[in-house]
């Protein structure tokens, strides 16, 4: 089959190849995928087949597709082959991995998704039923349709071709604020120069808000152990003791007439146990001593013993592997969502400090032009006071009023740093930067003005494969499944196999040991038995059926609407990079256009002279022009900040935000007690300062 394909596309050139040729299969793998080889190997290790590696043979030459996506985002043991799993023997003696293996190894572990990358709690293993299957087939089946239409995105709009149109901007491209930006503003107060990926490990290591995310896997993953316990080893033990004191109304219960007395102790204690069939074992030990005043017991006083096993197995409703594992299962399930809603939210907090870092270096941008507009002004004032006998008192009245409207701009532009400082200083929450605080925040990190030479296909498949929502809408898919079986289990008829044995012993006065010694020397007793019942109608159990059948439904559809909105968020921010780009060119051209009509202005202020135009009129010729400049500095800083912003919000989109800023996610030990456990996000600072800038550019 490979060679089939590298026969059809041998010769043909790289930019006319299909997508899936450009991206090979075994490099697509998406994190359901990913998620599932683990998973699947340590539910079925005895299994062969697509479900044990995760990978199933491709039905088309043309268009492999990855087709065992997300199965259990669960943690699972080493598949069978791996040298974690061999013996000691084994290990020494195994053949041990080339070099190019080893290559390929770190290959793979470099391109796992962050989610792929949770430290996952030991968790028991649990065997995958039919219906699950079912739904992972179905999940293969959705992958596969999302990955054609991916390579089906032909938008003139997406192509590379759309941005070269117009010039690129220049990297030494000059402006007011390209170097002064990175200087202090405040006199008195100590800058702290940071660049944008020291700023994202400040947030993981202090924000509030990330440390609330850490908890709620953590709480999630207690459910495994909970539903766990419905399988512990039970130990029961119960005691009485008591004293009749009641009327006689026949001489057959004393023999005599007269009040009848007695003294009763009783006792119980033993284990019992519920299995994964549904079946319970009981063990117990029952004591018993006695004494009245009847003249028909004998001995009298007495004491028995009694040593009791007993099964109960249900055979229909309630029977079976899968239907009793179901809430381990769903646990196990529920623990990899809450893992999925984790990552998804560690990156949309990292995305809100991309936007606001960029937003203190735009606040500071915007006030350095409008600290050169307000200069420029009052040299054009300046020299318009000079020459005051050639312009009218109106004309200088105007020029005064244009130089305060602008200063007044300038005070405001001082208060939104202060504010956009704030609302970084809020997300990061570093204790070196409180809110309210002193000291001035420098944003250092160089805007990328490069043309992006990201893909909108490799966009959309990335998204596809790594984003954290998609695995949580499989996961719900797959309890929908679970508890679609269970429901079917419960519409069946209750039908309890019972069973008991019991050895019996007695002996004089209140000796616990002869009773105990006699129970051990005599046979046992025993009995079989059944427990049926079933409603006629049984509409309870039909009508959670039916519902768990439209539920099921349901989250299939609800896959598919996920995957539309990922595709479409992919897609959209991918045009809107792209959008912006063009933005940037034009406002590029703008403001060279704008330059050089202030130039030309300036350099006919005195030429012009003789053409029946007063100083004052050109000097406002010069105004004018200026503001036109001031405005198209400002509209190519906005797209040079919306630019940069755009790279970080496609790393959100293709969930790939963590994995680019080499973000970990470490499980360690908390200092509270040996039990508990704390996830600390972790930037390990060679991530792109553009949040992926860098990276979607090469």
């Amino acid at each position: 089959r490979k060679e089939k394909v590298e026969s059809a596309i041998g010769n043909e050139p790289a930019e006319n190849q299909p997508y899936a040729f450009a991206q090979p299969t075994k490099s697509r793998s998406n994190i359901g995928q990913k998620v599932a080889a683990r998973t699947m190997a340590s539910d079925r290790e005895e299994s062969e087949g697509s479900f044990a590696t995760g990978v199933a043979e491709p039905e088309s030459v043309m268009v492999e597709i990855p087709t065992a996506p997300f199965a259990d985002v669960a943690a699972a043991a080493p598949p069978p082959s791996s040298p974690e799993r061999k013996g000691l023997l084994s290990r020494i003696f195994s053949r041990k991995p080339t070099r190019e293996e080893r290559a390929a190894e770190l290959a793979a572990q470099a391109s796992r998704s962050s989610l792929e990358e949770f430290p996952q709690p030991k968790m028991p293993k649990t065997k995958a039923s039919k219906e699950e299957d079912e739904a992972q087939s179905i999940i293969d089946r959705i992958y596969k349709d999302y990955s054609d239409r991916v390579s089906r995105i032909t938008a003139e709009d997406l192509v590379a071709g759309a941005t070269k149109n117009l010039p690129t901007v220049p990297g030494d491209f000059e402006t007011v604020w390209t170097d002064k930006v990175k200087g202090n503003f405040w006199r008195g107060e100590e800058p702290l120069a940071v660049r944008l990926e020291e700023v994202y490990a400040r947030a993981l290591a202090n924000s509030n808000q990330v440390k609330v995310f850490g908890y709620d896997p953590l709480i999630r993953e207690t459910g495994i152990q909970e539903s766990e316990g419905l399988f512990d080893l039970e130990a029961f033990t119960q005691g009485t003791y008591g004293h009749n004191d009641d009327p006689t109304s026949t001489l057959l219960e004393t023999g005599k007439v007269g009040r009848f007395l007695e003294n009763r102790g009783e006792g119980e204690a033993g284990l019992r146990r519920r299995f994964a069939t549904g079946g319970q074992i009981s063990l117990s030990n029952r004591f018993m001593t006695l004494d009245n005043n009847s003249e028909y017991l004998e001995p009298n006083p007495q004491t028995t013993s009694s040593l009791v096993l007993s099964v109960v197995q249900p055979l229909l409703k309630g029977s079976g592997y899968h239907y009793n594992k179901a809430r381990l299962k769903v646990a196990k399930i529920d623990a990899g969502m809450a893992a999925a809603e984790y990552v998804a939210k560690l990156e949309n907090h990292l995305l809100e400090v991309n936007q606001a870092y960029w937003g203190v270096y735009f606040s500071r941008a915007a006030f350095l032009l409008r600290r050169s507009l307000v200069s420029q002004t009052a040299e054009i004032v300046e020299t318009l006071e000079a020459r005051a006998d050639e312009a009218t008192a109106s004309e200088l009245l105007r020029a005064r009023s244009e130089l305060s409207r602008r200063r007044t701009g300038l005070n405001r532009a001082e208060m939104a740093i202060r504010n956009a400082e704030e609302k970084l200083r809020s997300l990061v929450n570093d204790p070196d930067f409180p809110i309210g605080g002193g000291g001035e925040f420098v944003p250092v990190t160089a805007p990328i003005l490069s043309a992006p030479r990201q893909t909108v296909h490799g966009a959309a498949m990335e998204a596809v494969d790594n984003r954290p929502e998609i695995a949580y809408s499989f996961g719900q898919l797959r309890i929908s499944a679970i508890r679609n079986q269970a429901g079917k289990n419960e519409m069946l008829p209750q039908l309890d196999l019972m069973a008991e044995s019991r050895l019996a012993g007695l002996d004089a006065n209140r000796r616990v040991s002869g009773a105990y010694d006699d129970m051990l020397s005599q046979e046992a007793s025993w009995m079989v038995g059944f427990q049926f019942s079933q409603p006629f109608e049984n509409n309870a159990a039909k009508s959670r059926q039916e519902r768990l059948k439209y539920e099921l439904l349901q989250q299939e559809d609800s896959v598919r609407s996920t995957m539309d909105k990922i595709l479409l968020e992919s897609v959209v921010t991918f045009r809107e990079l792209m959008t912006v780009y063009r933005d940037l060119q034009g406002n590029y051209q703008q403001v060279l256009s704008t330059r050089e009509e202030l130039r030309g202005l300036r350099e006919r202020l005195d030429v012009d002279s003789d053409n029946e135009q007063t100083v004052a009129y050109r000097l406002q010729n010069v105004m004018d022009a200026l503001e036109r400049n001031q405005l198209a500095e400002e509209q190519f800083l906005v797209s040079v900040v919306t630019y940069n912003i755009a790279f970080a919000s496609l790393e959100k989109a293709k969930g790939t935000f963590l994995k680019v800023q080499d973000v970990d996610i470490e499980r360690s030990p908390s200092p509270e007690g040996k039990r508990m456990e704390t996830l600390q996000a972790v930037a390990r600072g060679t991530g792109d300062s553009g949040a992926g800038a860098v990276s979607s550019a090469k």
